[in-house]
């Protein structure tokens, strides 16, 4: 992302994953999600990543816990 770009906003689904990953306690199996869509779309953005076994579980990252960190105090 460049100076005067924003970034697309994260979405309904983004938004729903990345409750999912935190409620999972950054475990959340890639196999419980029935479109992979958002897990790429939001991993490509740098929100979540794939980690343990055979890369099957997801977890937030620096940037996923403060966009949620975000949504959670306007909630």
């Amino acid at each position: 992302m460049t100076a005067g770009h924003l970034e697309p906003p994260v979405g309904s689904e983004g938004r729903a994953l990345l409750r999912r990953i935190r409620i999972f306690a950054n475990e959340y199996p890639v196999a419980q999600e029935v479109s992979l869509r958002s897990v790429h779309d939001m991993a490509a953005r740098g929100f979540i990543q794939r980690h343990g076994k055979g890369r099957s579980l997801l977890r937030l990252t620096a940037k996923g816990e403060m966009h949620l960190d975000g949504i959670m105090r306007c909630e």
